[in-house]
């Protein structure tokens, strides 16, 4: 979907094709919400405006209004959330509301913590991780348990069985991915770092709608994890 919208230019592309995927993109966003999922939403909205807008120069009371309208968003989206009783919603003071969102976006720093905490990730979550996808053959041999081949997942299940079992997440960092990668050998942490930096600053110079997307793809999920 995001490279059908990116690829809007491309005179070849059908152009019913690209609204249609469009409006799915933004109907599978709001749908998310009512999941509880609001990081999905924003960084969809916030990702979206910069590729539209990002050559357009607005004045100075368009850019007020414009943050005004980013700020109902956020205040409207936990409202919606509240609908399905995904999210608690028990404040009706705006700024309230905005900062506990934005607050709530900070917890992947404790993610990491406690995924550096854990030993003995199964082996199955490192082949999924380079190779996604893969898990659909993991259910041929009767492993069905997300936490036999999700770090994700095994890290709620080692910290705590129960709530695993009863849904909860904690969801997950590409810092983790790098530091279990990595054994926990620092220098070649630092290294996974520097390599990955250094793909998405080089990327950045070639042109192209395809490089567009996957960038808007990375990026999307970059947002999420901030």
């Amino acid at each position: 979907v995001i490279f059908s919208i990116l690829l809007n230019n491309n005179s070849n592309v059908n152009k019913s094709f690209i609204k249609i995927m469009f409006y799915y993109f933004l109907i599978l966003m709001l749908l998310g919400i009512l999941s509880g999922s609001r990081t999905s939403f924003l960084t969809a909205f916030f990702m979206l405006g910069y590729y539209f807008y990002k050559d357009v120069k607005l004045s100075f009371l368009k850019n007020i209004f414009l943050l005004g309208l980013c700020v109902l968003i956020i205040y409207f989206i936990n409202i919606l959330a509240a609908f399905s009783g995904a999210r608690p919603y028990e404040n009706n003071e705006i700024f309230v509301q905005i900062s506990d969102t934005l607050f709530g976006q900070g917890i992947t720093l404790m993610v990491f913590d406690a995924s550096m905490q854990v030993d003995n990730y199964p082996f199955l979550a490192y082949l999924k991780t380079i190779f996604p996808g893969i898990q659909i053959i993991y259910g041929l041999f009767d492993i069905n348990h997300r936490y036999l081949f999700d770090f994700s997942s095994y890290l709620v299940y080692v910290n705590n069985k129960s709530m695993y079992f009863d849904g909860y997440g904690l969801g997950w960092s590409l810092l983790s991915d790098f530091y279990i990668f990595s054994f926990g050998f620092i220098p070649l942490y630092l290294l996974f770092i520097y390599f990955f930096s250094y793909f998405l600053k080089n990327i950045q110079q070639l042109n192209g709608s395809w490089i567009n997307g996957f960038l808007f793809l990375i990026a999307s999920q970059m947002f999420i994890i901030s």
